[in-house]
């Protein structure tokens, strides 16, 4: 089982700080410590050794942790717990044999017997936490971490094996580039690496004849991928400077059709060096996975005909062939899941994100614009990948706007859950593009949508949070998609952007992704981080800002229209733009614009609005 620490290690916790007399080293033994001078770097004091090591990015700290953990059997487990812990509880779980459990107090154990599943033992308490998912190990490591100052933690030896933060480099093809401690989760990026930038007239008009000719033709294959390192090399600064963990890529790399185009023979040239780009930028990738072949299926619905990347049309049908679909997912997910079997050579962060298809609800989705056949696909998909990484997460492909006027999209979602798909996701997945006009501008409309999907989630009791993998609204002058020319400015789209982010995640959205880089003026494109250009959009700041006070956020209530209060590791803070400054906001605060410019003031002097939206932290 590989068994990951959520990047919310990397966060800055407000814990009280550790003073200690004498021996610190004895007193911290077996905890976590965070460093509250810094910014938020965990540590591990590994207690046969007495020696702290450095848990940096998730999968850094997988490989310490399985390093350093003791395995433990089942009758053990029971002796421990009274019985075998129900890891579906995500509880923590009381010792009932305290001889036992102090001796394996602040130790990482792992059930050998099972299917390795991870658990902790707290040395405040000896009690037992399950570390099943990220989201379950950042909740019990940001509740049980200590703060400790850099005064105390120089004390405590550093482990010949453990990385330094101060020093600690990423190395992709024997090129090393910095890592930054202050990755962020609350946004991630779209199309940074996208395979379709790398074709020219000749390459389009040769795809014509398929992807299993094309990639035949050694000579124009390579010209074409050679086309990809002159791209994705000028994106990956662009990538690294937003600091965020997860980019996505849709359509092109994880396509069964370009990794077997012939059955039985899997080519992962173009997959890896997608793979290796984004690795590169220090990040992992949310794979979307579009389950066609021309070898298993080769049907276009009417109408839906288009050269959209290697021959084949993503929204194409249910695979004919399931046993071999099945075989070339374990494939896919063995080579990118880092368990150290099979993997792409030269991996550094392994995939944990799948999604299945991309809009499968369209007009163009075969016969996957029935429910009951996406149902399949999501279930057969979701236990295969399972099968192979358990640790790894699976999403449903994006869903349309539901207002999108192709097909009835509410009661397809409405069908999905009711015939139990909720069982076979990790985290519902959709799409709201005001700039294609597929959604509206109205944000009652998203908090609608909102309220659609995590209302469906709660009537079949499978609340999971929510990804919105295609966001925004553009700016400049706009005219495909919306029936007529539409100018929208930047300070506008900054303040939407802002609003927006807020309303989504004071309802259960995780992570939000934005594409990093477009034209100005044109669809989707100038909702882009950065233009053509690599020039940075003003919204760039803004969603740096929201991020930077909002990452790592216990708790939101919304406490009025255009008004929402977050806990953030014990600060206040408040996203306002409608209504009176709260009665609890006084003295002087913190307040950050829309546009990320931060100044502290006097709390009376606040003044904030729909187009002027501001964070206000009280500490």
């Amino acid at each position: 089982m590989k068994w990951s620490f959520a990047l919310a290690f990397m966060f800055v916790f407000f814990f009280s700080s550790i003073s200690f007399a004498a021996s610190i080293v004895d007193r911290v033994t077996g905890y976590i410590l965070l460093q509250v001078e810094e910014k938020g770097e965990a540590w591990y004091v590994y207690s046969e050794d007495q020696e702290r090591y450095y848990l940096g990015r998730p999968d850094d700290a997988f490989s310490i942790m399985r390093e350093l953990s003791l395995g433990i059997s089942n009758s053990d487990l029971i002796r421990l717990f009274g019985s075998l812990p129900d890891t579906n509880a995500k509880s923590s779980f009381v010792s009932i044999d305290k001889t036992l459990a102090q001796r394996l107090s602040g130790q990482i154990l792992l059930q050998v017997e099972g299917a390795g599943e991870a658990y902790y033992i707290y040395p405040k308490n000896q009690t037992g936490y399950y570390l099943g998912r990220p989201d379950d190990a950042f909740s019990i490591m940001r509740e049980l971490g200590l703060g400790i100052t850099n005064s105390d933690l120089e004390q405590i030896p550093v482990s010949d094996n453990s990385g330094d933060p101060e020093t600690e480099e990423d190395t992709q093809d024997g090129e090393g580039t910095s890592t930054d401690e202050g990755s962020i989760s609350l946004f991630s990026t779209l199309l940074s690496f996208n395979p379709n930038d790398g074709f020219n007239g000749q390459v389009a008009r040769t795809l014509e004849d398929g992807w299993l000719s094309f990639v035949n033709d050694e000579d124009l294959f390579e010209e074409y991928l050679e086309s990809l390192d002159t791209y994705f090399d000028e994106n990956v600064s662009l990538a690294e400077d937003t600091n965020y963990q997860i980019d996505r890529e849709i359509p092109g790399a994880f396509v069964w059709n370009v990794i077997e185009p012939e059955q039985g023979t899997y080519q992962w040239d173009l997959t890896d060096k997608v793979i290796g780009y984004v690795n590169q930028a220090g990040m992992r990738i949310s794979a979307v996975i579009s389950p066609f072949a021309a070898w298993d299926q080769d049907e276009i619905p009417d109408g839906c005909e288009a050269i959209d990347f290697a021959y084949y049309d993503y929204k194409a049908g249910t695979p004919n062939d399931w046993d071999a679909y099945e075989d070339f997912l374990r494939a896919l997910v063995e080579r990118y899941d880092g368990d150290g079997e099979d993997d792409m050579p030269g991996l550094e962060y392994p995939i944990k994100e799948w999604e299945i298809g991309n809009e499968y609800d369209g007009a163009c989705g075969g016969n996957l614009n029935e429910a009951e056949n996406f149902y399949e696909l999501m279930e057969r998909s979701y236990e295969t990948i399972k099968g192979v990484d358990p640790d790894a997460r699976v999403l449903n492909g994006g869903a349309l706007e539901i207002n999108s006027n192709i097909i009835d999209t509410r009661a397809y979602w409405e069908e999905f859950f009711e015939l139990g798909g909720g069982e076979y996701i990790d985290a519902f997945n959709f799409h709201y593009n005001v700039e294609k006009g597929g959604a509206s501008s109205d944000a009652d409309f998203f908090i609608e949508t909102l309220d659609f999907f995590n209302g469906l989630m709660q009537q079949y009791d499978e609340q999971k949070p929510l990804w919105i993998t295609e966001f925004g609204t553009f700016s400049g002058t706009a005219t495909m998609g919306l029936g007529s020319a539409k100018t929208q400015s930047e300070e506008f789209q900054a303040a939407w952007y802002f609003r927006y982010a807020i309303l989504a995640f004071a309802n259960h959205v995780e992570t939000i992704f934005i594409d990093m880089k477009g034209q100005d003026n044109t669809n989707i494109g100038g909702s882009a981080l950065y233009d053509q250009d690599g020039e940075e959009r003003v919204f760039a700041q803004t969603l740096e800002s929201l991020a930077g006070a909002l990452e790592g956020f216990s708790d939101v209530e919304e406490l009025d229209d255009g008004q929402y209060f977050f806990d953030v590791n014990g600060n206040d803070v408040y996203a306002l733009w409608d209504g009176d400054l709260p009665n609890e906001i006084d003295g002087t605060v913190s307040v950050i614009n829309y546009l990320g410019e931060e100044v502290s003031m006097e709390a009376e002097d606040i003044e904030f609005s729909e187009d002027e939206p501001v964070l206000v932290i009280v500490e």
